[in-house]
């Protein structure tokens, strides 16, 4: 993070960092309180650790991070990741298609295990099938990489689709609610189209969603072995870049 970036955020969130000080001590002022909240952010050390790169209390490390999350998200969530209109859709469709040739696709789709200590008296609630305890990070994203929505904190036993059923995002995709555009032209042919999100999940005829195929040779054909109706594929014919479709 640059400098300028630095005292740029500090300005935003100076205010509701700023604590009184007291008889028996200094608070810590906001930028040093800043500084710690960002070295967790890059690095994901301990507590422990940051408390003695700061020489704070390991309970004041944990207390900033915790106070400072809040207010990111009080103070700049709507600044930075903004409910998108139908403008904002069709701009990410159009970027889609000209960075990864890849039409009508409003979003990537992928969820991340984070692991953790398993919470006392959790049974098997956070175990995934990677063998480790876990919460949830799915994330829709654009053709950069940057955040359009997320959803976090599933339990590390539920599946992505499971997880995008459950969540406000999918809710909003089901009822209509968040201005997706409903179809469109696909380049250079007349042939209109459902907008779709890109993910390695099951999808349904009301949420349209491509998935990855099995491979190449089959890129028209569904799996026999899978039960049921095979995934929506879409017949993609030269090169294919498969750059943002494996976000994490």
């Amino acid at each position: 993070m640059t400098q300028y970036t630095f005292c740029e955020l500090l300005k935003k969130l100076e205010p509701r960092l700023r604590k009184n000080d007291t008889f028996w001590r200094v608070s810590v002022s906001p930028k040093e309180r800043l500084a710690v909240f960002l070295r967790f952010l890059a690095t994901g050390d301990s507590f422990k650790t940051i408390s003695f790169s700061y020489r704070l209390g390991k309970s004041t490390v944990a207390a900033i991070v915790h106070d400072i999350s809040r207010t990111v998200i009080d103070l700049l969530l709507e600044e930075v990741m903004p409910v998108p209109n139908e403008e904002k859709w069709n701009a990410i469709a159009e970027e889609f298609w000209t960075k990864w040739q890849f039409p009508n696709c409003i979003g990537s789709l992928d969820g991340k295990h984070v692991t953790i200590q398993a919470p006392n008296n959790s049974g098997s609630l956070y175990w995934n099938y990677k063998k480790t305890y876990s919460i949830v990070l799915l994330a829709l994203v654009d053709p950069c990489y940057n955040f359009i929505a997320i959803d976090v904190g599933a339990y590390g036993k539920n599946s992505d689709g499971g997880i995008l059923v459950n969540s406000n995002l999918g809710k909003s995709l089901e009822n209509n609610t968040l201005s997706v555009p409903k179809s469109k032209t696909l380049p250079g042919t007349d042939v209109e189209l459902p907008t779709n999100s890109f993910a390695q999940l099951h999808s349904s005829q009301d949420n349209p969603t491509v998935r990855p195929c099995p491979s190449r040779e089959n890129l028209n054909t569904a799996n026999p072995a899978r039960p049921g109706p095979g995934p929506l594929t879409f017949p993609v014919h030269g090169p294919v870049k498969w750059g943002p479709l494996h976000l994490f």
